[in-house]
């Protein structure tokens, strides 16, 4: 079925960046390829893996995610496993389970917390453009991600030596941009915020190492909070004593997101870049 909608959606849009566009398009109703209830399912999995790997997950804060409005989490991005904890903290948040949780300790099995979130809402991400260049690409596309232009000043702001325009990033730049229609990418995260459900940014533009809070996407994420009438959410998350922390705050205003971020991820003032 999925190769079928593939080939419809194809010879209806015609040539040129015409796979994305599928891919992109496909998963504005449907995830994995298949159906909300197997993406459910499948974020299920990875948050056990996690569990397993990491330790326990403890959520704090879930009923400050609004349930009458769209959210747009901003968080610090720590690694992969950050979009299914997060996303599972949105799915329980929507599905009635509002109250701070420890996993996988609260409930007995796998089929049990599905079965609690059978009902909740899809949460997308929004990933960089330079990973549908790798094999897990396509995969973060099927799982609902949506790939936008990497914010090059942000990102300059927070790497050391990196050069927004340097030859062999501007090259890369435009040679995603000629066969993706990022006009597209932006529609999804419009789609999304204004059909009720929630969208996951990484506020930083890069990945910040260690300890430290790096400067935020201002103009993007002020832009699609303000265009969308979303929530603000900042969202945080914490190694301590063995226990993986997800912390959500209240909707806040843009001025107040990168420390509110830092708190809830533990990360002091003093720890953050210039």
């Amino acid at each position: 079925m999925f190769l079928e909608i593939l080939r419809e959606r194809s010879e209806r849009l015609g040539k040129g960046s015409t796979l994305a566009r599928c891919l992109l398009g496909f998963t504005r109703r449907v995830s994995l390829g298949v159906s909300p209830a197997l993406y459910r399912m499948s974020c299920v999995q990875q948050f056990y893996r996690t569990c397993q790997s990491y330790g326990p997950v403890v959520y704090e804060g879930l009923e400050n995610i609004p349930l009458d409005r769209p959210c747009l989490f901003v968080m610090k991005h720590r690694g992969f496993s950050d979009i299914t904890m997060h996303g599972m903290g949105y799915a329980l948040a929507t599905s009635g389970s509002v109250d701070d949780l420890v996993f996988p300790d609260c409930w007995s099995s796998k089929t049990e917390i599905v079965e609690r979130v059978k009902d909740a809402r899809l949460c997308r991400f929004v990933m960089k453009e330079d990973l549908l260049s790798l094999p897990i690409g396509l995969h973060l596309v099927l799982n609902g991600g949506i790939p936008v232009p990497q914010d090059l000043e942000t990102k300059a702001k927070n790497t050391p030596g990196f050069d927004p325009k340097a030859p062999k990033v501007l090259e890369q730049q435009k040679k995603m941009s000629g066969w993706f229609n990022f006009k597209d990418s932006f529609r999804e995260i419009t789609n999304t915020l204004k059909g009720g459900d929630a969208v996951m940014i990484y506020g930083e533009a890069t990945r910040v190492s260690g300890e430290k809070m790096g400067h935020l996407s201002e103009r993007m994420i002020q832009r699609l909070a303000k265009s969308n009438q979303a929530a603000l959410i900042p969202v945080g998350s914490e190694i301590k004593d063995g226990e993986i922390f997800v912390r959500y705050g209240q909707d806040t205003e843009m001025d107040e997101l990168r420390e509110s971020i830092a708190r809830l991820s533990g990360i002091p003032l003093e720890n953050f870049l210039p």
